[in-house]
């Protein structure tokens, strides 16, 4: 006799392979949700540690624009000194080239001149005076150019000056110049000498 099942196995083994189905589909979510909280604890755990070492390297940092700081400070404290240096050795250098200045405008100056006032630019010298005569002012100049120490003396004008006041009987006449000369350096007249 032929056997009939009668029992719905068709739907028993549609429930069974939904049972599977969701098993499987489970153990992936499972396994799914384990891994990603790996990772994410992973990825945390990366993260902490970078965020130590980023620390470490701002507190080195820190101490290195400190140092930064300091040693600009130090540039500028040494640029400062450096300058007061060239300064006090071209004072130094310059001491006997005022002395000479000097003497050589007195030795150039004849009798009946006097100066009224000097001022130096660089190496141009203006010279004011006052003369008995125009002969003197141009003795002064031949004097000027004879010395090693001036150049190119340019008289720039020469007048008629009334020396006297009110009441007083003497009306002196003199003659009010003004002139340039050029101061040569000093490294040539040391040469010269």
């Amino acid at each position: 006799m032929a056997k009939i099942n009668l029992l719905p196995w068709r739907q028993e083994l549609r429930r069974q392979q939904i049972q599977d189905f969701l098993f499987v589909t489970l153990l992936f979510a499972a396994l799914g949700a384990v891994g990603a909280g790996v990772f994410y604890l992973a990825l945390r755990e990366q993260i902490r540690n970078q965020e130590q070492r980023n620390g470490i390297l701002a507190s080195h940092v820190s101490v290195l624009d400190a140092k930064i700081v300091e040693i600009e400070q130090l540039e500028e404290k040494k640029s400062a000194l450096l300058a007061r240096m060239d300064a006090i050795e071209l004072l130094q250098t310059n001491r006997p080239s005022i002395v000479k200045l000097f003497d050589q405008l007195q030795s150039a100056l004849p009798e009946g001149a006097s100066y009224t006032s000097l001022r130096q630019s660089g190496t141009l010298l203006t010279i004011d005076g006052l003369a008995e005569s125009e002969a003197r002012v141009s003795s002064f100049m031949r004097g000027l150019e004879r010395s090693s120490f001036f150049s190119k003396p340019t008289l720039k004008y020469i007048r008629i000056k009334d020396i006297g006041g009110e009441g007083e009987s003497l009306d002196l006449r003199v003659n009010e110049f003004s002139l340039e000369v050029r101061q040569v350096s000093s490294t040539r007249v040391e040469g010269d000498s």
